[in-house]
């Protein structure tokens, strides 16, 4: 059953695959229900480590394109704040 969390969460680190990616988190939540406790004890930080990890570099990935959109969506604007200038 070890080699399942630690092969799961090996996928999740697949960044280039965000499918590969969902599966996995979803096949970890799968085998999570079944999973005696005491066995998933062990690994409560290591998941919850992995999940906080993935979120935010989705949450960057999210920021990015929303702002590459307001960017090219409001041309002319100076945004002052984080210290560039788009004209």
């Amino acid at each position: 059953m070890c080699q399942v969390v630690s092969g799961l969460l090996l996928v999740m680190d697949d960044y280039a695959n965000p499918r590969v990616q969902a599966h996995a988190g979803a096949a970890l939540v799968n085998f999570s229900e079944d999973c005696p406790k005491n066995i998933l004890a062990q690994y409560l930080d290591l998941i919850i480590t992995k999940l906080e990890q993935v979120l935010m570099a989705k949450v960057k990935e999210v920021w990015k394109t929303c702002f590459c959109y307001f960017m090219f969506i409001c041309p002319g604007i100076r945004v002052v704040k984080y210290g560039c200038c788009f004209n």
